[in-house]
Formats: C-alpha cells, sequence, structure tokens
C-alpha cells in the first residue's frame, strides 16, 4: 500500500456518550452501524474533501468543495466559509439569546467537550440547511459540480467504515484514498483574524453532525431524519 494512502482512525464524535446510550437503550452497535450505511458516501465525501482532495488548503473545513468556481484564490476562499460559518453562529446564537447557559452548551457540544442531545441536534439542522443551500448553488455551478460528482466517484471505491467499542468508547478507521499533489496555503487559528475565529470554529467543527452514527442516533431519538446533507 502506498504511503499517501491516508487512514483516520481515533473516537467518533461524541464517542463516551454514545457508549453509554447504546448500552441504556440496549442498542448493538452492529445495529446502528448497519443502519448509519446510508449516511456514509456523504460523510466520507466531508473527509476526503476537508483532508485529502482539497483544492486550496492543506487541512480544509469540508465547505471549501462549494466554492471552486465562485472564488478564484484561497483568501477568497477563507473569507466566504467564515462568513457562511458565522451566519450559521448568528442563526442560532440569535434563537437562544437570552438562555445564557445554553449557549454555553451549544458552544461546548460543537467542539465535542459535552454531548448535550438538544444542541447535537440544534448543531446538525443547521448544518444540514446551510449545505442544501450550498448544493443549490451547485446547478449554476458547473466547475463546482463536477468537482462533487469526481468526488463522490472517488468515494465510492473506499472500503466502508469501521467500528469498534474499546475502553467504553466507540472507535472509528476509515480511508479516505489518496492525496491529490496541489500547492495549498495552511491555515491555522493563529492565521484567522481574532473577530472571526468562533466563526472558524464553527466552520472547522460542524461536519462532526454528519456522522454517519450522529446522524443515525437523531434519526432514533427524534425521528430527525436530515435534511440533504453535503
Amino acid at each position: 500500500m502506498s504511503s499517501n494512502f491516508m487512514c483516520l482512525s481515533g473516537p467518533i464524535p461524541f464517542a463516551d456518550s454514545f457508549y453509554w446510550w447504546l448500552k441504556l437503550h440496549n442498542i448493538g452497535l452492529a445495529d446502528l452501524v448497519k443502519a448509519s450505511r446510508r449516511y456514509e458516501h456523504p460523510y466520507l465525501a466531508w473527509e476526503v474533501v476537508r483532508k485529502n482532495r482539497n483544492p486550496f488548503f492543506v487541512t480544509g473545513t469540508g465547505f471549501e468543495g462549494y466554492y471552486i468556481g465562485v472564488c478564484d484564490s484561497p483568501e477568497a476562499v477563507l473569507d466566504a466559509i467564515i462568513l457562511t460559518s458565522r451566519n450559521i453562529l448568528t442563526n442560532i446564537m440569535r434563537e437562544y439569546r437570552m438562555d445564557y447557559g445554553f449557549k454555553s452548551r451549544l458552544m461546548k457540544t460543537l467542539l465535542g467537550e459535552v454531548s448535550d442531545p438538544k444542541a447535537i441536534g440544534i448543531w446538525a439542522a443547521e448544518f444540514g440547511a446551510t449545505i442544501a443551500r450550498l448544493r443549490r448553488n451547485l446547478q449554476h455551478n458547473i466547475e463546482g459540480d463536477t468537482f462533487r460528482i469526481d468526488t463522490y466517484r472517488a468515494v465510492k471505491s473506499l472500503p466502508f467504515i469501521d467500528y469498534r467499542e474499546d475502553d467504553h468508547q466507540i472507535m472509528h478507521n476509515y480511508s479516505i484514498g489518496y492525496p491529490i499533489p496541489k500547492p495549498k496555503i495552511q491555515v491555522t487559528m493563529d492565521s484567522i483574524h481574532s473577530t472571526d475565529q468562533d466563526a472558524w470554529l464553527v466552520a472547522w467543527s460542524i461536519g462532526r453532525f454528519g456522522h454517519p452514527l450522529v446522524r443515525e442516533y437523531l434519526e432514533y431519538t427524534y425521528g430527525f431524519l436530515s435534511r440533504p446533507y453535503f
């Protein structure tokens, strides 16, 4: 196997909470995984764009493919992603502007520090709505839509995500294929203006709510069949 072949492993989002949720409801991990397979290609496509086929950044957010054919430089893409993420953050924080405790749980859930079920559902819904809007834009963007189709074609050749229980957590292991060599820029929190850092955290972290097991959890818990993702 080529050394350039990228395989990622580690805990799933909200790994310990999911483990105990499965035990509480007497749900087998294999059963949840089987039901979640319908969400795997979209999630792997997101991860492939974020870490492998990213056309602009060494490691991106996953949003970058939607701006191919729209923005003419990495700097313009960065500005567009920050604007999109700022709108997500504004929508959510305006809705709960007087509930300071819940706003704190929202941000901690975004970063994976806590696993508030309501907050998971809210971030997932906003993420799905944002992706649906961006996908509609591709109807008038041949270059961007071609990139999306090519990404899905590459993802279809990847193996399923492998899961296992380990030390009261759920771990996953998955491949995102071979990286495409191309000059790219490195974006770090230090390179983001201080007024944009919260928005960048949203862009950087919100993809966790598209994870197949997270989406299946929402469907099981809330009957929340997600809006179109990716």
